[in-house]
């Protein structure tokens, strides 16, 4: 019922059949899911960051737990050490098992060789991206080749343009880390 009124635009109502649904012990990851996001839409950033820690509490998962910092970034009383530690949890939980590359290829560089530029992410869509990134990439000098690798979940009309501004799109959600 909480998705349901959420998806619906019922935030408030939303919010109460989630909190009614953690008092019950229900599907209680996917409660406090549904609240952290009603949270973050109406702007109450500290909030959404308490329900997405409740959710990290419960079932470590890579995901909730960077919504959890970017959460944290919007919440005024987040401290920057606290982003910080948090940033290394994330890290130590979700990137520990990633193994260093050993070694690198052989890379040659010639000065009078056009720059390329990769960039990868997974927020190519309609969010604050598109805005903070924008004026970088509409200055990027004509010469230079731009590569996105897109992680992008969700595609929606702010995909397109950020798919007008590169020079070769890269689709990477089916791929694993």
């Amino acid at each position: 019922l909480a998705l349901v009124l959420f998806n619906a635009g019922s935030l408030c109502a939303a919010i109460e059949s989630a909190d009614h649904c953690i008092a019950l012990n229900g599907n209680t990851v996917r409660a406090w899911e549904v609240k952290a996001n009603c949270f973050a839409a109406l702007g109450s950033a500290c909030e959404a960051m308490a329900c997405y820690r409740a959710i990290v509490d419960l079932e470590p998962d890579a995901d909730a737990h960077s919504r959890l910092l970017m959460a944290m970034q919007y919440c005024d009383t987040a401290t920057e050490d606290e982003i910080f530690a948090e940033t290394l949890r994330w890290s130590e939980t979700h990137a520990a098992a990633i193994a260093p590359r050993q070694s690198w290829p052989s890379l040659s560089f010639v000065s009078d060789r056009p720059l390329t530029i990769g960039i990868i992410s997974r927020d190519f869509r309609s969010c604050s991206t598109l805005y903070l990134a924008r004026p970088l990439l509409e200055n990027i000098p004509p010469e230079w080749t731009v590569i996105f690798y897109a992680s992008v979940e969700y595609a929606d009309g702010e995909t397109e343009i950020f798919h007008s501004m590169c020079d070769r799109w890269v689709d990477l959600s089916q791929c694993d880390d």
